[in-house]
C-alpha cells in the first residue's frame, strides 16, 4: 500500500491528489518550466505512460500543455515542490474526455479515468529560464500573454541529469483509488 503524507484533496474540477512526499522549495506556478517522471494508468492497472522506463522526464511550461498532457495532470502538478511525489486521479473530462487515445505504452479509451504517480523533478520559475536561454524576463510574463514552451537550449541548460529509482504503482490497494 502506498502511504500518503496528507490526505486525499479533491479540487472543484473532480481531480484529486495525494501527496507521497511534499519536496522542497517553491510551488509550481503558471509559466513555470517543469520537469517531471511520471506513471499513468487505467483503473485497470494498464500503463499507458511511464517516463522511468523511456528513460526520458517530461519537460512542458506550466499553461502550454504539449500533447498527451490532460488538463486535470497539468491542474495536479500545480503547486508541486522540487522533489515532490504525489499520486493523481483524474476523471474522464479532465483527462482526454470521449476521445480514445494512443499512449506511448496502451491505448487509452473514451471516457477513462486516469491515474497517475508524480515525481516533480525540478520547476524552473519562468524568469530563469528567460536568463537561462540568454535572455531577459519573457514579454509574456510582463504582458499576460500565454507563455511560450521553453526552447531546447534552455532545457539543455536546465533539466541537470538525475539518476531515479522508480516509485511503486500500487493503485489497486491506494486509499486514493478507492474513492476514500
Amino acid at each position: 500500500m502506498v502511504k500518503v503524507n496528507r490526505d486525499v484533496v479533491t479540487l472543484a474540477t473532480g481531480v484529486s491528489y495525494a501527496d507521497v512526499s511534499l519536496g522542497r522549495g517553491d510551488p509550481v506556478r503558471t509559466a513555470d518550466l517543469v520537469v517531471a517522471h511520471l506513471v499513468g494508468a487505467t483503473p485497470d492497472g494498464r500503463e499507458f505512460e511511464n517516463t522511468y522506463a523511456r528513460g526520458a522526464a517530461l519537460a512542458f511550461t506550466l499553461g502550454v500543455r504539449p500533447p498527451g498532457v490532460p488538463e486535470g495532470l497539468e491542474e495536479a502538478i500545480a503547486g508541486m515542490r522540487a522533489g515532490g511525489r504525489r499520486l493523481v486521479a483524474v476523471p474522464p473530462r479532465m483527462g482526454f474526455g470521449d476521445r480514445a487515445v494512443r499512449a506511448p505504452l496502451a491505448r487509452v479509451p473514451p471516457n477513462a479515468s486516469l491515474l497517475y504517480e508524480v515525481e516533480l523533478l525540478r520547476c524552473v520559475p519562468v524568469e530563469a529560464a528567460a536568463v537561462a536561454a540568454g535572455g531577459s524576463a519573457p514579454p509574456a510574463a510582463l504582458s499576460g500573454r500565454a507563455p511560450e514552451a521553453p526552447s531546447p537550449e534552455a532545457l539543455r541548460v536546465l533539466i541537470m541529469p538525475r539518476s531515479c529509482s522508480s516509485i511503486s504503482h500500487r493503485w489497486a490497494t491506494s486509499d486514493l483509488h478507492r474513492g476514500s
